[in-house]
């Protein structure tokens, strides 16, 4: 559901894939002609308006939602209601009522469901969680992190526009909390403090959040639409250090105590308008064995992180002002 630049990049890394085993069987967009367009470039058999037909296609298996933020609840209950299994694209809802609803739904119908964090593929996040658990750096105690791009107006006003549920924070600046959440392994944070500041339209365009956790342990985010950042994320602790350089959120290295490890992604000769993403295909995979497992929720990606994840983020909203037409 949905056929923008992610859904492009989606269907590249998908070709890194055996088709035998990964294959697109249908697209769907508001606009017919956009739809028929994906398919010839992407050979895809089905393409159709509006997204009922998709969810109630018999060739579909599974449906990837990556429409704006504010379509993602209706296409998820449209998908599930039809009986298919779901990847949602980040962030999945516009708050946390939404994500529950979502989550009740799936466990309901006794389907899979999952965020669409693929960051949590990657080999050099796996390697992040075995550094915690095999007490490499100790006990996490300070995570820093920030984000930032110079967000061109007229190329992404998804981000700076509240009609489309533009937010810094929803948009990428939930990447940081996301990995916040895995290092502290899913723990809800006792006191969340952010300021911000707000465009004329009243979207997020800079967040700083400081998030505390049980054993004094703290978290210091910086997220921004108007100034570049080094977009790498330190984890201090009681035994030492891990850092995640630029770009944290899909990367290739990583640093433990000092030493650098390196995660190279598979070659790749398609046009892709994000970085490193070919590196989408780790979540595909994981997203098979789920489903070939019958699982209803991935074991890395669960819903529980999901549902803390926007709970926190709803938080920074409230603190710094960012209100949505619906949630007033």
């Amino acid at each position: 559901m949905g056929c923008g630049k992610i859904a492009s990049d989606f269907a590249n890394a998908m070709k890194l894939l055996p088709k035998e085993e990964h294959e697109i069987v249908a697209v769907a967009a508001s606009d017919l002609k956009r739809a028929q367009e994906f398919a010839e470039k992407f050979q895809v058999k089905n393409a159709f308006q509006g997204y009922e037909k998709i969810a109630n296609c018999s060739e579909v298996d599974i449906v990837y939602v990556n429409v704006l933020h504010p379509a993602h609840l209706r296409c998820v209950k449209l998908a599930l209601e039809a009986g298919k299994a779901v990847l949602c694209e980040k962030a999945m809802a516009m708050n946390s009522r939404q994500v529950r609803e979502m989550v009740q739904l799936a466990r309901q119908k006794g389907l899979f469901l999952m965020e669409a964090f693929w960051s949590r593929f990657f080999p050099a996040y796996e390697e992040i969680r075995r550094a915690l658990a095999d007490g490499r750096i100790g006990d996490p105690k300070f995570v820093q992190g920030n984000f930032g791009h110079q967000i061109d107006p007229k190329e992404l006003a998804r981000i700076l526009e509240k009609k489309l549920g533009g937010s810094s924070l929803l948009d990428f600046g939930c990447y940081l909390v996301m990995l916040t959440t895995m290092i502290f392994n899913g723990q809800r944070p006792r006191s969340v403090h952010a300021v911000g500041k707000l465009n004329e339209e009243g979207v997020d365009i800079m967040d700083c959040v400081t998030l505390t956790y049980k054993d004094d342990a703290v978290a210091q985010l910086m997220l921004c639409a108007d100034v570049s950042m080094a977009q790498r994320v330190s984890v201090f602790g009681t035994k030492g250090q891990l850092e995640v350089p630029k770009v944290f959120n899909c990367p290739t290295k990583l640093i433990v105590n000092s030493e650098e490890l390196s995660f190279p992604l598979p070659e790749s000769k398609e046009q892709y308008f994000y970085p490193n993403s070919q590196g989408l295909f780790y979540e595909m995979k994981h997203v098979r064995e789920c489903l070939l497992k019958g699982l209803k929720e991935s074991p890395i990606m669960s819903l529980e992180h999901s549902e803390v994840i926007m709970e926190i983020m709803d938080e920074i909203r409230h603190q710094v002002g960012v209100v949505y037409p619906d949630e007033q």
